[in-house]
């Protein structure tokens, strides 16, 4: 079950036995959470190609200093990265499969826990014991009201533009017609005096 439970629009995914740190992928959930859809996979993609580093809020003691997070405790995960956008583009999908709209998604809620763990033996030499941890991920985006009314406004403001467009164009069909009309008509006023000279001269 989902520990986030959403009354709006939203769509969920979840990522189960993920071969990852929890403590990396916690630190990506943080990073991502209450930013639109599309901002998070862009932050996403940078991360897992090392351009950009990930603040680390918990477990960053002797962790060094980022430049590019003003001075704050930050890494490169580049592996956690990778699952996360996996688990946010299938998101995704399941919010256009809901039809929900994209350009209004958020990501409300992005966590990661512990799984399980198996433990583990060194094949040879000292018996040193590693436990293999697995983790899971789970993202909810939902539809936020304020998006939605914001899409809807330059929705309306692009079809207004659009409706006032073809109100010109209807105004200069109409003038061009009433200019060719005129004209016609002055025509047959000269053909018709012209026909009335021909029978005078004869």
């Amino acid at each position: 079950m989902y520990s986030y439970k959403s009354v709006l629009p939203h769509a969920k995914a979840r990522l189960e036995y993920v071969n990852a740190s929890y403590k990396d992928l916690c630190a990506v959930c943080d990073n991502i959470r209450y930013l639109s859809a599309q901002d998070a996979v862009q932050f996403l993609v940078l991360v897992s190609k090392m351009l950009i580093p990930v603040y680390y809020r918990h477990w960053n003691k002797k962790l060094g200093s980022r430049r590019e997070l003003k001075g704050k405790k930050g890494r490169y995960p580049q592996k956690a990265a990778k699952y996360v956008l996996k688990t946010l583009r299938s998101a995704l999908a399941n919010a256009e499969e809901k039809g929900l709209d994209i350009t209004t998604l958020v990501v409300a809620h992005a966590a990661a826990n512990k799984k399980t763990s198996y433990p583990r033996l060194a094949p040879k030499g000292r018996r040193m014991r590693a436990d293999l941890t697995f983790s899971r991920i789970e993202i909810v985006l939902e539809e936020r009201p304020e998006l939605v009314r914001l899409n809807k406004k330059e929705k309306t403001k692009v079809a207004d533009v659009q409706n006032v467009q073809n109100v010109q164009n209807k105004k200069t069909d109409h003038i061009e017609e009433g200019a060719g009309s005129h004209v016609s008509k002055g025509q047959k006023t000269e053909k018709k005096d012209s026909a009335s000279d021909n029978q005078q001269t004869q």
